[in-house]
């Protein structure tokens, strides 16, 4: 019985560690600035409004930076390979965004030109990848539809999207070019950090 005492369940733990948490009243209100600026920058992906700068003057001006940490870190997140069109059309508003937050900084509006130029890049180098790979595959298939044909004696239609081998190349192919334009883009994220902190 005393060791049923002793023995305390995840629940009392996970009390007593939000008990001990203290937050300064200056935290809990940069927390919410930053949060309302992440629900701004949503809005704006989602929507194409609010007008950022607008959105922004609303704000005390100590709490100015939080908001702006808050709308840069959701714009920031929303910058990534277009690989749908709902994600090119966030990406692209995500850039637009952080265009209008930073529209006197030279440098990172040039580096956000090369961000956009990569991910049309990326786009078109996945259409003609896909194209490539469909042609040379339809080609390979080529000699095996005529023997299948000759034995049959039928017409006989490959698709080769369809077809397990091609999906599998397929696959193999998309993620060296997504690593790739990963890679790239990442590196222009950290460009574009940099250089606030430079400008």
């Amino acid at each position: 019985m005393n060791e049923r005492n002793e023995i305390k369940s995840a629940w009392e733990i996970a009390l007593e560690k939000v008990r001990n948490i203290q937050m300064s009243e200056e935290e809990l209100n940069r927390t919410g600035y930053v949060e309302e600026g992440k629900k701004i920058a949503a809005r704006f992906i989602r929507e194409g409004k609010p007008d950022l700068a607008f959105s922004m003057k609303k704000y005390p001006k100590d709490a100015k930076a939080h908001v702006q940490e808050g709308i840069e870190f959701v714009l920031f997140c929303n910058i990534v390979l277009p690989i749908t069109d709902s994600l090119k059309k966030d990406a692209l508003n995500a850039i637009e965004g952080l265009k209008v937050l930073y529209q006197g900084k030279r440098t990172f509006i040039g580096i956000l030109s090369a961000v956009r130029e990569l991910l049309e890049s990326y786009r078109v180098d996945r259409e003609e990848n896909y194209r490539k790979l469909k042609k040379s595959f339809q080609m390979r298939m080529e000699n095996t539809k005529r023997a299948v044909e000759d034995q049959l004696g039928l017409k006989v239609k490959i698709e080769a999207r369809n077809h397990p081998e091609f999906i599998k190349e397929w696959r193999m192919l998309l993620t060296q070019l997504d690593g790739e334009y990963s890679r790239i883009l990442e590196e222009y994220k950290e460009k574009l950090r940099r250089s606030l902190k430079e400008e």
